[in-house]
């Protein structure tokens, strides 16, 4: 729910989200505050792979698909038929130590799918650890992991 208030991480007035806690986030401390709770988070970027602007973003929700394949949801009819980049991370939080590092966030067999009819031609994924793949050409990419979200091509 959006509303005014003090954040209660930065103690700045300012417009921002009510948290089911009670409590108010501005919009920089909510994504902070959302990824310090969420013990998996992944999102992806695409881009433009001929002048390397940022197309969309998007993350993961649970039942609704990966963060790749709603990143490519939103991509304009436009931007559909030039070639891209995409770039999928996922942070993984140890809740005993408090620390963050990079999982495995190789795209699904079903992300893969969506990648070719997006004209998505080459991308990077995070590894476990705290590392990335260099960017490799989507048809060199392979997976046999699904998810359980089976839609691939989203149609508005």
């Amino acid at each position: 729910m959006t509303c005014t208030g003090y954040c209660t991480d930065c103690k700045e007035w300012r417009p921002g989200q009510l948290y089911d806690d009670g409590n108010v986030y501005c919009d920089t401390c909510w994504e902070y505050y959302e990824l310090k709770n969420t013990r998996c988070f992944s999102f992806a970027a695409i881009y433009d792979s001929s002048t390397g602007d940022l197309l969309t973003v998007a993350s993961s929700h649970i039942g609704t698909g990966c963060a790749e394949r709603r990143a490519m949801w939103r991509l304009k009819e436009q931007d559909i038929s030039s070639a891209k980049s995409i770039v999928v991370c996922r942070i993984r939080r140890n809740r005993n130590n408090k620390t963050m590092t990079f999982g495995m966030s190789k795209p699904c067999a079903q992300c893969i799918c969506a990648m070719h009819i997006y004209n998505i031609t080459e991308v990077s994924y995070s590894e476990i650890g705290n590392s990335f793949t260099a960017f490799i050409q989507l048809h060199e990419l392979h997976n046999t992991y699904s998810t359980a979200s089976k839609v691939v091509v989203s149609i508005e």
